[in-house]
């Protein structure tokens, strides 16, 4: 029996189910997936295994993301790392270790949803599927959409309940360095994390690119003044979110920050806080992971299993 077998079910049907009303959406369904298709993205969901930290095999689906029409993204990975993945709001925009052949350099938005004990298919692995089906790349190029007052005021009010629930301390994950209405920064734990590492969660109206809605930061230690070889790390990093399950879905993006760092970003509208409750949280508590499984990659070991 395939991993985690019993905690998927038919995925397919589930995500049918979710997305076939939807306005502007359309889907094409296969033995081999599901593809969702919206104005100026095309996402192809697909089954698969990965290896995980913890030396087991993970199920997971693979969400890769293209632009329709007349859309395209520069295939360089310093315009990637610097411009375009640091705007970004769901999904990883890689070269060709995303994508699947050469001639897609550039133009592949790379997500992996792992489905587990700790992320379960119902409903948050199935939520998390949707959120990037739906979203991934479209924060490059599409204005916020039209604001909900009611449903984002509503899907805020969940995350900064779930922020402020959040315990000071937990030894083996994290340990809150500042608490504000509205935020929190912590710092990651584990005996391979050296000082420098910095998870940020905010719930805010003015968020860039989505407008209301809960943003997640991950600053690895450290900075590099070799822009070119900032933006490989960068992409290294993308492609390895895609082969080791760290316990963390892959629905953001690393880049190239203002420091000269790598850091990993998620940006998720308000309106779907009251679907995805717990995001703030398990984004926090896979942060430690996410954090060694990277430090892991930048110091030449491999630690995935």
């Amino acid at each position: 029996m395939p991993p985690n077998e019993s905690t998927v079910g038919d995925w397919r049907g589930d995500l049918v189910e979710s997305l076939e009303a939807r306005p502007g959406v359309a889907l094409e369904v296969s033995d081999g997936g599901v593809t969702v298709i919206q104005e100026n993205t095309r996402t192809t969901i697909e089954e698969q295994t990965v290896a995980g930290r913890d030396g087991g095999q993970h199920r997971a689906l693979r969400l890769e993301t293209v632009l329709r029409g007349n859309l395209a993204m520069p295939g360089s990975a310093r315009t990637r790392a610097f411009q375009l993945n640091p705007r970004n709001a769901i999904g990883a925009l890689t070269g060709s270790p995303g994508g699947r052949s050469s001639a897609r350099e550039g133009l592949s938005l790379v997500s992996r949803v792992c489905i587990d004990r700790e992320v379960p298919w119902h409903p948050t692995g199935r939520q998390l599927t949707c959120l990037v089906a739906l979203e991934a790349g479209t924060a490059l190029f599409d204005r916020p959409p039209a604001a909900n007052r009611q449903l984002n005021r509503a899907g805020l009010g969940v995350w900064r309940n779930g922020i402020q629930s959040i315990a000071g301390v937990d030894p083996q994950a994290w340990r809150v360095t500042r608490r504000s209405a509205d935020s929190l920064t912590a710092l990651p734990v584990g005996e391979a994390i050296p000082p420098g590492a910095r998870a940020s969660l905010f719930v805010g109206a003015g968020i860039a690119a989505i407008g209301p809605g809960f943003e997640f930061v991950l600053q690895l230690p450290g900075a590099i003044d070799d822009a070119a070889a900032l933006a490989e790390q960068c992409e290294a990093l993308n492609a390895l979110e895609c082969q080791v399950a760290t316990g963390a879905p892959h629905i953001g993006a690393w880049s190239a920050s203002e420091q000269g760092g790598c850091r990993y970003q998620v940006r998720v509208p308000a309106r779907f806080g009251r679907r995805l409750p717990d995001l703030p949280r398990q984004l926090l508590e896979t942060a430690a992971d996410r954090t060694t499984t990277a430090l892991a990659l930048l110091a030449g070991e491999d630690r995935g299993g």
